[in-house]
């Protein structure tokens, strides 16, 4: 922590930051609540609303690939304090769209400021709190959650209360506003790292010295797989799917996307806890944690396959939901089978990968209801219904997904807490 600074100032700055974060999780998730709304509003079937997302997905993904090199040149602070400013602007520009091309650069400028965010957090906890990284991160990835959790059961009870949308997101924006101007003040009292201006922003050579990490590679094939999985289905589909296939109201289906958010919340704890006591074994949970993701997915479908009982599917996404809570044990094994000077560019790929990921498996899950959803597809008044099959070919292509995780993750290294690139 930086002595030229009192403790006061720097956890303000840190409070205001990861309240920040808490908003960039809620606009991930932000459009689940609205889907049938945005299908109503502009008249557009279920590929358009999940092309809405994915285009989101799609510029936050190739942000984190453009993100890692300038954190590296600039510092955490000063790419974090222009990102948030683009995600303020963004949040702020959806309940006031009036067209779909609207809604579509609104979120690519929430994806835009959404997209630095994060490894920008990591530069500066492990600037600020260097012994307490993981604790930290910890924390941080917890309030994150709560912010997708807060698109559920909040924002739908916001809806009904204020009976719009727009009004609803509107407040929640107005809250992220006032947010980012308290980070912006609260960044002149911080110490920031100098500008190293020897960085190259536009070299491939960090990229090209990753890819030649056999390691690296099998972590890459195997975590983002699975969170894509998991975020996937929680920022698009999952609210739906229990409502079309597991007859639940909007407010049970909301409790179940709630409570997947609370897990994967809450779990994010966990790693941290668990270490000491596994002395470090990080690959034997990280087995665990794709192999709890891959049953999850399958009890899911086992309920689709026995007439839509919404318990088993609840249960099955509420365990892919705590195999997606694990985000600190991935982290830790990015920095310890990476070159210590490269760790920003793999965890860029990483996070890129992954939302490179959703926007490809999102993309295609929309397709996917509409194909196979057919002449089953029913509609009550504005609202489109898609029948369990189509559902379930969705899950099946997601299992296939996590079953390629287990492949490749059953060939990452065991690191015992230690940095494994070094020899």
């Amino acid at each position: 922590m930086s002595k030229k600074h009192s403790r006061a100032v720097i956890l303000a700055f840190m409070a205001s930051l990861i309240t920040v974060y808490f908003f960039v999780n809620f606009q991930k998730a932000v459009l689940i609540p609205i889907f049938n709304e945005l299908q109503a509003d502009f008249g557009v079937n279920a590929g358009a609303v999940t092309g809405v997302t994915t285009a989101f997905m799609l510029v936050y993904a190739a942000m984190q690939f453009a993100t890692g090199l300038i954190v590296d040149r600039y510092g955490g602070i000063r790419v974090l304090l222009a990102g948030s400013v683009f995600l303020a602007i963004g949040s702020a520009m959806l309940p006031l769209s009036r067209w779909l091309w609207m809604v579509y650069l609104a979120r690519i400028f929430t994806g835009i400021g959404a997209g630095t965010i994060y490894l920008s957090i990591i530069k500066e906890i492990d600037h600020l709190f260097p012994g307490s990284f993981t604790k930290v991160l910890g924390i941080t990835m917890l309030v994150g959650y709560v912010g997708t959790g807060f698109t559920g059961l909040p924002v739908i009870w916001a809806i009904k209360f204020f009976g719009s949308w727009r009004i609803a997101l509107g407040i929640f924006d107005a809250v992220l506003v006032a947010a980012t101007l308290l980070l912006l003040a609260f960044s002149f009292g911080v110490e920031k790292t100098p500008i190293n201006r020897n960085a190259q922003l536009f070299s491939s050579k960090p990229y090209v010295a990753a890819f030649r990490n056999r390691n690296l590679m099998y972590l890459l094939g195997a975590s983002p797989f699975m969170y894509a999985t998991f975020l996937m289905l929680l920022n698009t589909i999952v609210k739906k799917m229990m409502e079309d296939v597991g007859h639940c109201t909007p407010q049970r289906a909301g409790f179940v996307f709630s409570v997947m958010v609370a897990i994967s919340a809450g779990i994010q704890l966990l790693p941290g806890m668990l270490e000491n006591l596994v002395h470090r074994r990080r690959k034997m949970l990280f087995i665990i944690q794709l192999s709890t993701g891959w049953a999850g997915i399958a009890l899911a479908a086992v309920g689709i396959l026995c007439g839509g009982k919404w318990i088993p599917m609840a249960i099955g996404m509420w365990m892919l939901a705590a195999a997606g809570g694990f985000t600190p044990l991935t982290t830790s094994i990015y920095r310890e089978v990476s070159d210590p000077k490269g760790i920003g560019v793999a965890l860029s790929l990483s996070n890129g990968l992954v939302y490179l990921l959703i926007f490809a498996s999102g993309q295609l899950a929309g397709f996917m209801l509409d194909i196979f959803g057919g002449d089953a597809i029913r509609r009550v008044g504005d609202i489109i219904i898609y029948p369990p099959r189509a559902y379930l070919a969705v899950l099946i292509m997601l299992l296939a997904m996590v079953s390629f995780a287990l492949w490749s993750g059953s060939h990452v290294p065991e690191t015992n807490g230690k940095n494994i690139y070094r020899g």
